[in-house]
């Protein structure tokens, strides 16, 4: 089952593939434009995603209400130290529908990666998995998927691989 993630990740099996276990059809394709939506910060600011481009992301979708995702926080503010020496950024994206509850999760919680909510459901129409997460490169193309609790290992080896594709 690692080898087939690993080769996913890679980029070794088909663009049609996604990692993770579970049932359900993503709606997104490695190589393809990751989407342009809108988002809102914690503090009511509106962003897109396309903001993002010429940067490479790795863009967790979550919700307080689901446990993998809960459980994966930590192991993603520990990335997301990691990774701002090379200049990438993890951002976390909540489908939560109670905004109130993902700020006071956020904030007892003290996660110091970028944090947005989903309030135009756009994300949430993408993959009903949840977590999921997407390493977007500086291109804003798709690299990778990751559909359900992401283990940190093939995360990282898709990141590795993603900058090391990256023209220098």
């Amino acid at each position: 089952m690692l080898r087939a993630i690993l080769l996913v990740v890679l980029g070794v099996l088909p663009a049609a593939s996604s990692i993770g276990t579970q049932g359900g059809v993503s709606a997104l394709r490695l190589g393809q434009l990751f989407p342009d939506l809108e988002l809102t910060t914690f503090s009511g600011e509106k962003i897109t995603t396309n903001g993002w481009r010429g940067r490479p992301v790795v863009l967790n979708v979550w919700a307080t209400w689901c446990a993998p995702c809960r459980s994966e926080m930590a192991d993603l503010q520990r990335l997301s130290k990691d990774l701002a020496a090379r200049d990438i950024q993890v951002i976390g994206v909540s489908v939560d529908s109670d905004a109130f509850r993902a700020r006071e999760f956020v904030r007892d919680n003290a996660f110091g990666f970028a944090r947005y909510l989903d309030q135009t459901q756009r994300v949430s129409q993408l993959d009903q998995i949840l977590p999921r997460t997407y390493v977007i490169g500086a291109d804003g193309r798709l690299k990778a998927q990751i559909r359900g609790k992401a283990d940190m290992a093939v995360l990282r080896a898709a990141v590795d691989a993603l900058t090391s594709a990256a023209p220098k």
